[in-house]
């Protein structure tokens, strides 16, 4: 397919529309004038940007970024003969090869000297449906990020946002709020993006009790202590903070205790804080659009790379989604041990 048909298939995963039948049909057979080809391009990438709610700097990034892949898109397109292979085997060839590398070390570059997604857990691929053994396609990661931050469940929430800004248009607003959430918890449906824009405003009332914010004019010391109560009152052991924070277990358990030294507790203090900070509600939209655009994408693949297995299947010789999964992660963790092994 062209670069623009792809992009178009990407910003209907984010947005939950896609291109009419002709339109895709002309695209994906070449036929559309030039100058038309761009503009649907171009329309498709403005979407994107307005959608993640984008600043200048990351739009220049991330053109810069979609061109790239392009050229190299182009160079392996001229220089590729199927003789008569399938669809699903080239896509195949392609994921494995060009795309899947392409979007992990991409991925890895924006987190390596300026973390791309703050507040997020350290050691998680939260973005990625997990392997869970009920259903692999289930988007909780996210969610169960984003209420634990709230510190109240589905329910609650949906009562303190039941006017008609957040209310679906055909059910009253407390009913709409939690029918979509649930569904999407349990991978049923996914919500759009005008969905999750009116469930998500910046009029919703978040009160995020589950955060953290240091009292400024504490000393370092008191702070710590500040930090070591919060995660206490959670719950929280070495073993559960070891995927939230960037720390080894034996340093979070000393700074669990309270024997760390002073290098470890300023580092548990930052560390905590930056996870558990209280997030805007734009930062709570692009995250949740986003993992609903890899979860979409996980879906779609699924259905045309494995129409005859469960979408729920575990295993990755019949799932080959998680296979495709399983790759972006070693090659996303080979480029950041790459970098820290030998820098640029």
């Amino acid at each position: 397919p062209p670069p623009e048909l792809i992009i178009a298939q990407v910003a209907r995963s984010f947005s939950g529309k896609r291109l009419g039948k002709n339109e895709r049909e002309r695209l994906a057979q070449r036929k559309m004038l030039p100058e038309n080809q761009e503009k649907v391009f171009r329309d498709d990438m403005e979407n994107l940007f307005t959608a993640l709610e984008f600043d200048r700097d990351a739009k220049q990034d991330a053109l810069s970024n979609i061109w790239n892949s392009i050229q190299a898109h182009a160079d392996i397109e001229h220089q590729t003969w199927t003789f008569g292979a399938s669809p699903r085997k080239v896509l195949w060839e392609h994921l494995v090869h060009l795309y899947i590398p392409f979007i992990a070390r991409t991925a890895a570059n924006w987190m390596i000297y300026e973390r791309a997604d703050h507040g997020m857990p350290d050691n998680r691929f939260w973005f990625l449906p997990e392997p869970d053994l009920q259903n692999p396609s289930q988007l909780r990661q996210v969610l169960d990020w984003l209420f634990d931050l709230m510190g109240c469940s589905i329910e609650e929430f949906a009562e303190r946002n039941a006017g008609e800004a957040a209310a679906d248009p055909d059910r009253n607003g407390e009913d709409g709020i939690k029918r979509t959430l649930y569904n999407w918890k349990r991978g049923k449906k996914l919500p759009n993006r005008a969905t999750i824009d009116r469930f998500f405003s910046d009029q919703a009332v978040p009160n995020f009790e589950g955060s953290i914010t240091l009292t400024a004019e504490l000393a370092p010391d008191q702070q710590y202590d500040q930090v070591r109560e919060f995660v206490q009152r959670k719950g929280f052991s070495e073993e559960s903070h070891f995927y939230d924070i960037n720390m080894s277990k034996e340093d979070i358990k000393a700074a669990l205790d309270g024997t760390a030294d002073a290098r470890i507790q300023h580092l548990f203090v930052f560390r905590i804080c930056r996870r558990y900070a209280a997030p805007s509600m734009k930062l709570v939209r692009q995250r949740l659009l986003f993992a609903r655009a890899v979860q979409d994408g996980y879906r779609r693949l699924h259905e045309f790379l494995c129409p005859d297995t469960d979408l729920r299947c575990t295993t990755p010789q019949k799932n080959r989604i998680l296979e495709l999964i399983a790759i972006f992660k070693k090659v996303y963790n080979l480029t950041i041990q790459a970098n820290e092994n030998h820098g640029d």
